[in-house]
């Protein structure tokens, strides 16, 4: 097992397949890891970092949406961002 430390991005939803269906998408690939109502994708960095950063997506039937500040948010570098913008245009 690594001892690098993980740092993970978790998303608990209520439409976990729609969201499933985006972040598929916008990665350009399926989940390095799921099972039913969670999926795991590992996210690349730069071989200087030491540390291991990780998206989830987690269905949750209870969770209730509220604001998020405007600071706050997530930001990728993708490769294939041609592809994804032509499905969502």
């Amino acid at each position: 097992h690594s001892r690098q430390p993980i740092v993970r991005f978790n998303i608990f939803t209520q439409h976990y397949d729609t969201l499933l269906t985006f972040y598929s998408r916008l990665f350009h690939r399926q989940p390095d890891s799921s099972k039913a109502g969670f999926a795991l994708f590992l996210l690349p960095s730069s071989p200087q970092v030491k540390i291991i950063y990780q998206f989830s997506i987690k269905y949750s039937p209870s969770i209730q949406p509220y604001s998020i500040a405007q600071s706050a948010y997530l930001k990728f570098r993708l490769n294939h961002l041609d592809h994804f913008l032509n499905e969502y245009s």
